[in-house]
């Protein structure tokens, strides 16, 4: 509803209102009274500024953002068995296609990329055999073996995942004795290397015969690998085998070394088991003790994954990273519209303070002094019986009125009163408006407060108050 002619009235009578309260937006005329009574329109104090509409055009935009940002959220869990729809949703979010380089991929050029960083990383784990058997046989330490169950986890884990991505190209390569019999030996070295125990010659005679076969394995494999027959085997003749001669011929030669290490593994731990019950014996003695040695080496990091995995991870990627986004820019919205909403409150409880302020001034200035002066007669009388009554607080409010003009010449000034055992002063009958104010000032001064005006002005703030803003309550949340 509209602000009242008298809530205009009364805002236009407020001294200063349209001076100290910023009742005007940048570029319009509109009416300070209008602004001013708007902040206690029906009784409550709004949340939004004075110009609200752009305001809130833009909150209802941007909540209906935030509603269609949810909705795209949940969908995107549909959008990612879309392929059409996923397409959007990426293009749309600028989510860069990471699964795109798979996509070409058929079983046959997985399988090769596997069976190259396979192998890459199935040398890391001979290395580090050999290494640790190394390490071994010179320190006496048996920690690098130890930790062989750990080395074995990756290498079984290694095995499998070749060989289910062999399971998944032609039957050509699947009946190839060379490649099954390779991954069948590393899949027995793994299983070996996992149960094998340093300090148990037994286990360790094991351990050295699954590497012995793996070796014997690896040979014939890597020269499959290097093989035209590898080639046909895969590419079945097509326009491909260019490509896949070129990783066959880069895992024959990492088999090759591969090869190398797992022959010089061997070597030091056949040494190893030569030594076996010196080492033994030597370890128990020194229980400790003798000249600081390096720290074993280092385990190869269980970090391979298939090419499958690859693409999975990939198209995953994509999936979190347009999550992500769409949930980045719904948060941004939904921080605008807070900080909007903050915003909002403050402008109003600082109207809220204005008006109030501007409200309270204009009684305080301009409607009181009128009030008071309507009861000075009666309050002077009162106070002065006070002090005829030799109450000793009766001067104090006796010195809130105004005194005559030269109350201090002859003749002019106090005048003992035999009832109130003292001098009093004469005090103007009628005052101006300043001297009523200056009074007024006075009297709220004095301790303690005469208790009539104090009644008085509290009453009458009261009342003006519930008239210019009913039931009011202080902007909030």
């Amino acid at each position: 509803m509209p602000p009242t002619e008298i809530m205009r009235k009364w805002v236009r009578e407020i001294p200063g209102a349209t001076g100290s309260v910023q009742l005007k937006s940048p570029g319009t005329d509109a009416d300070p009274a209008d602004a001013i009574a708007n902040v206690f329109k029906d009784g409550k104090v709004s949340a939004a500024p004075v110009d609200s509409k752009d305001s809130k055009e833009k909150n209802d935009g941007l909540e209906k953002d935030i509603k269609d940002l949810d909705k795209e959220l949940k969908e995107v869990g549909e959008a990612l068995n879309d392929p059409e729809k996923f397409l959007i949703a990426k293009a749309k979010w600028k989510v860069p296609a990471y699964h795109e380089k798979f996509e070409k991929d058929t079983p046959e050029s997985r399988f090769l990329a596997d069976l190259e960083s396979g192998t890459q990383k199935a040398k890391e784990y001979f290395d580090y055999i050999t290494k640790a058997a190394d390490y071994v046989e010179k320190f006496g330490d048996l920690t690098a073996l130890q930790r062989l169950k750990d080395t074995a986890k990756g290498l079984k884990t290694l095995t499998k995942k070749l060989s289910d991505s062999l399971g998944k190209v032609g039957k050509a390569i699947n009946t190839i004795e060379d490649v099954t019999e390779w991954f069948g030996a590393m899949g027995d070295f793994a299983n070996a290397s996992s149960e094998m125990d340093p300090r148990n010659r037994k286990s360790v005679e094991r351990w050295v015969k699954s590497m012995k076969k793996l070796s014997d394995a690896t040979a014939p494999f890597a020269e499959w690998a290097h093989s035209k027959a590898a080639v046909a085997a895969i590419s079945g003749g097509s326009r491909a085998a260019a490509a896949f001669s070129a990783t066959l011929a880069i895992v024959g030669s990492q088999l090759l070394v591969g090869l190398e290490a797992l022959d010089a593994g061997l070597k030091v731990v056949s040494a190893y088991l030569d030594r076996y019950e010196r080492i033994m014996k030597e370890i128990d003695r020194q229980a400790g003790h003798g000249p600081p040695k390096p720290p074993p080496p280092t385990q190869p990091h269980d970090d391979w994954k298939s090419r499958e995995e690859q693409a999975g991870e990939a198209k995953f990627r994509e999936m979190d990273e347009l999550t992500n986004k769409i949930r980045q820019e719904r948060d941004y919205k939904v921080r605008q519209v807070k900080e909007a909403k903050e915003r909002a409150l403050k402008e109003a409880q600082a109207a809220f303070q204005r008006a109030h302020k501007a409200a309270i001034d204009e009684f305080e200035n301009k409607l009181f002094p009128k009030i008071y002066v309507g009861h000075r007669k009666t309050y002077s009388a009162a106070i002065r019986t006070a002090l005829q009554k030799r109450d000793g607080n009766a001067s104090k409010w006796w010195d809130c009125f105004s005194p005559v003009d030269n109350a201090d010449r002859p003749g002019v000034g106090a005048g003992f009163d035999p009832k109130a055992g003292a001098y009093v002063y004469p005090i103007k009958m009628s005052i101006s408006h300043d001297e009523a104010l200056s009074e007024i000032a006075n009297f709220k001064r004095v301790s303690p407060p005469y208790p009539q005006f104090k009644q008085l002005h509290e009453t009458e703030l009261k009342k003006r108050m519930a008239k210019v803003a009913p039931a009011t309550p202080y902007p909030s949340e």
